[in-house]
């Protein structure tokens, strides 16, 4: 992997890159409370198939800018930082694959700038346009998705999740995933990423 710093859409975003230069571009795009690490196991796989691999840290998160203020976090900034990506490239569309809040910027950007999505794979995120019919419909999606809720009080939110080490955060990875998927090791990095300079602040504006 290549590390660039990329300026697109006013901002700078850190972005881990692979794989043939004149290879179809795909652009992996993470979720809360993820980075470009949370890509980690598919970056290889899809530089060997042939693919121009784009990471980016999303805005706020891990080393990209972390501008202050909510404004500074609209799903259309988001969209607009994925389209400035491709620009850079120069590359007239993308395969955009998102996951959890990056499945949302996905479904956002193709909803919205469909000349610039060759494809798009969202993973664990419905279409906007039926999630809340769905959740309605499964109770138990309102409970897991009720975060978003909690993410809406001013300050509270970074202090307590960051308290003992992210410790809480770290045990809702554990949650939703296979027993054994974060290793220590995992858990550090993203610590790293995490306890930047107001990164955890600009991770909860992003999601709100």
């Amino acid at each position: 992997m290549e590390t660039y710093f990329i300026k697109t859409n006013g901002i700078t975003l850190h972005t881990k890159v692979a794989g043939p230069e004149t290879g179809p571009l795909v652009i992996l795009l993470h979720g809360f409370p993820e980075f470009w690490y949370g890509w980690k196991n598919q970056i290889t796989p899809l530089a060997e198939a042939g693919y121009r691999v784009v990471v980016p840290d999303q805005r706020g998160y891990n080393l990209s800018d972390k501008p202050r203020g909510l404004g500074n976090y609209t799903i259309g900034k988001l969209r607009d930082d994925i389209v400035g990506l491709i620009d850079h490239f120069q590359r007239e569309k993308a395969v955009i694959i998102g996951h959890d809040w990056g499945a949302l910027v996905a479904w956002h950007l193709a909803s919205t700038r469909a000349d610039k999505v060759e494809m798009v794979i969202p993973i664990n995120v419905p279409h906007p346009a039926v999630f809340m019919e769905k959740a309605v419909q499964y109770p138990f999606q309102m409970v897991r998705s009720s975060y978003i809720l909690f993410f809406q009080i001013p300050y509270v939110p970074e202090k307590l999740l960051s308290e003992d080490k992210y410790r809480v955060v770290k045990e809702m990875m554990r949650f939703s995933a296979k027993k054994n998927t974060f290793t220590d090791h995992d858990f550090a990095n993203y610590e790293g990423a995490w306890s930047r300079e107001r990164a955890f602040t600009s991770m909860v504006n992003l999601s709100n």
